[in-house]
């Protein structure tokens, strides 16, 4: 989910000044993570964000190619 939610901050026109830093991206999982019921109330680990980085720059590429294959899949039905 994350990976294409960070891809989504460059918009349409992909502008990717607008991609989220690193420590952005950090902030926002650090966040998110926190929200949930396991988490709430307990200190994240960053050996935990730093998992969750890499899992994120990997779904990033599938998002990527996702996305791609349905613009393919678009032209070739028009």
């Amino acid at each position: 989910m994350a990976g294409n939610h960070f891809n989504e901050w460059a918009g349409f026109d992909c502008e990717w000044e607008l991609y989220p830093s690193k420590q952005a991206q950090e902030d926002w999982i650090t966040a998110y993570v926190s929200g949930l019921k396991e988490w709430r109330g307990r200190e994240i680990p960053p050996s935990e964000v730093s998992g969750l980085m890499k899992e994120v720059e990997l779904l990033q590429l599938a998002s990527h190619l996702y996305w791609a294959l349905w613009g393919v899949l678009q032209v070739r039905q028009a």
